[in-house]
């Protein structure tokens, strides 16, 4: 695999007002610069060691899970602040949200259950003792409603209805699945397997292909449009393009040290990759696989999501426990 080179792009404050797009009000007026694209827009400080976080465009917030505070967050993404926390379940370990239901699922290996909290109301409003141990990642598909949960020391995948948590079905896979995602158009999982470095292609409950991606797989994020997957390989310094309508490995996209959990927005076609090793967020035009910008952000960002309506998008930063708002407006 030859990586392709991406090169960073330094993003330098406007200084005079033709270069901002600025207009000139007149002697002794005051011109305000056109802001910088690709910035910051606030750095909120959530609890300790954010592992995760999801976008809800249709409210406005982002929700983060923090691992070794065991609690969850709602940021109101526009004024940037917590606006409520709680705690639903002891030792969760990932997060997945169904806006058409309004369910926002966590998961807890400790707990081996899987709970579904209520957008509007946050309340818990199903909860499911899981059959299978080691809960560790979920993932939803948000057309069919049914949710995906993994278990790396069983090699399997569950299966559960969306609305009524009940198991739909329990399949197998091999070599410790870790992250799954779902192309709604498709309704084909992959699976990222970090022992095996490769993805499994899961259609109606059945592994249909198994793709040689790189050492070592993490996160994984799905473009619905052109149906291929990004899937983040940490040891290294790049993403895997995987072509979903072949199944097969199609490219190397170097992005820097220890990339994290992607994100992608298939409005702007743009993806997201939390840089753990340089604290930095590099963002990648999807069509032509080049890079946008590379913005800094916070202390070893872990993940990113994206409010695919206002183009915000959230980085959890593990080290410093905040998490970085930046403005993805192409």
């Amino acid at each position: 695999m030859t990586p392709i080179p991406v090169r960073r792009l330094l993003l330098g404050a406007c200084l005079l007002t033709v270069a901002c797009g600025g207009r000139d009000a007149g002697p002794g007026s005051f011109v305000t610069p056109t802001p910088a694209p690709f910035q910051v827009l606030k750095t909120v400080r959530v609890a300790d060691a954010p592992v995760n976080v999801v976008a809800d465009p249709i409210r406005g917030r982002a929700y983060v899970l923090n691992l070794a505070a065991e609690s969850l967050m709602v940021l109101d993404g526009a004024v940037g602040t917590v606006i409520s926390t709680r705690d639903p379940l002891r030792g969760p370990t990932d997060i997945a949200v169904d806006l058409d239901l309004r369910r926002l699922y966590v998961v807890s290996a400790r707990e081996r259950r899987i709970v579904a909290i209520d957008l509007d109301s946050f309340e818990i409003v199903a909860s499911r003792v899981l059959s299978r141990l080691q809960a560790a990642n979920v993932a939803v598909d948000p057309v069919a409603h049914q949710v995906y949960v993994t278990h790396p020391d069983q090699a399997v995948v569950t299966r559960l209805d969306g609305l009524t948590l009940w198991e739909q079905s329990i399949f197998p896979v091999e070599q410790g699945p870790t992250r799954v995602a779902v192309d709604p158009a498709t309704h084909r999982a992959y699976v990222t397997k970090v022992d095996g470095g490769s993805v499994d292609v899961v259609e109606d409950d059945h592994v249909v292909a198994t793709v040689p991606i790189g050492p070592a797989p993490e996160g994984i994020a799905v473009d619905p449009v052109a149906h291929f997957g990004y899937v983040s390989i940490p040891s290294s310094n790049y993403v895997s393009r995987l072509d979903g309508n072949a199944n097969a490995f199609a490219a190397a996209l170097s992005v820097g040290n220890a990339p994290g959990l992607p994100a992608i927005d298939a409005t702007t076609r743009t993806l997201y990759v939390p840089i753990a090793g340089e604290d930095t967020l590099a963002m990648i035009d999807l069509p032509s696989n080049l890079p946008v910008a590379t913005v800094p952000v916070g202390r070893h960002p872990a993940a990113a999501a994206v409010d695919t309506a206002a183009h915000r998008v959230y980085v959890v930063n593990r080290s410093d426990n905040t998490v970085s708002i930046v403005d993805g407006v192409r």
